[in-house]
């Protein structure tokens, strides 16, 4: 083969791979090497369906309903003491607190105790996702001031 006809050659076949996303190395050696990042199925193709989306309904959060405030610890009243519980509470698909957990203290167990107790007391409109109650997490500061 002449060397016009090589060079021919090699440019046609470049192009095709390119193509193809192919890349294509001429070496020193006169080799040509080929690579590349994808797979390639020869043949006839079949027809790909899209991905479908999963979309999933909105979530709501738990609406208080019913919210008794705590009762001052006659103590820390006496004493002047107060402080901000911020309480985590898990509430039911019925609305109901079943459990109260206290994340920042006041600094005072008394008043931390007292925000607990009364806070498992409370009344929810669950959580929703879509029209569907569902369990959830709510966090809720409670301030004790002395007036």
């Amino acid at each position: 083969m002449t060397k016009s006809l090589q060079l021919i050659n090699i440019a046609f076949i470049s192009v095709l791979m390119v193509g193809l996303g192919l890349a294509m190395h001429y070496s020193r050696t006169g080799m040509i090497s080929l690579s590349s990042h994808q797979e390639y199925a020869i043949g006839r193709s079949l027809p790909v369906k899209p991905a479908q989306a999963q979309i999933s309904p909105p979530v709501f959060p738990p609406r208080v309903i019913d919210r008794a405030l705590p009762l001052y610890p006659a103590s820390a009243l006496r004493d002047g003491v107060e402080g901000k519980v911020v309480l985590s509470l898990a509430v039911s698909e019925s609305g109901n607190v079943s459990e109260a957990s206290v994340i920042s203290s006041s600094g005072n167990a008394e008043l931390d105790n007292a925000a607990v107790k009364t806070a498992l007391l409370w009344r929810f409109d669950p959580a929703r996702r879509g029209p569907q109650a569902i369990s959830s997490r709510y966090e809720i500061p409670i301030r004790f001031e002395v007036n």
